[in-house]
């Protein structure tokens, strides 16, 4: 959903990724996973074609998506897999509330994305001196 939302095709599916409710690079964004510089040069996809993040999404609206192998959660640290349900449902809910917006959700996003970088420059900045 880069380039002013007008929407990519998903690099593992193949399918048209229709808006940011479905992006798996506006919900990294929102997880502070991606800086804004990255977003035009990474590839889209689908949350749901992304297993290994989407089984952290425990929302009733969400349709539990299965991941298999050593990054299922079934094969990680029970604390950690609580963190991460917290913290990736959050930002997915987040997402659905910024996608209901239109293209002020992209910029939401976008604004959220330099205040993160503007906090994390800031605090690294006074830590050196």
């Amino acid at each position: 959903m880069k380039k002013c939302d007008e929407g990519y095709f998903c690099y593992s599916c193949k399918q048209y990724v229709e808006n940011i409710s479905e992006s798996d690079l506006y919900l990294r964004a929102l997880l502070g996973e991606i800086r804004i510089e990255e977003l035009p040069s990474l590839p889209e996809r689908h949350i749901r074609c992304h297993p290994e993040l989407a089984q952290f999404i425990m929302h009733q609206t969400f349709l539990p998506i299965p991941c298999s192998g050593p990054f299922s959660k079934h094969n990680l640290d029970s604390g950690y897999v609580s963190e991460m349900e917290k913290k990736v449902t959050t930002a997915w809910v987040k997402l659905q509330n910024l996608a209901q917006q239109g293209e002020n959700g992209v910029e939401a996003v976008i604004s959220e994305m330099n205040s993160a970088f503007i906090q994390v420059s800031q605090t690294t900045k006074d830590s050196i001196g």
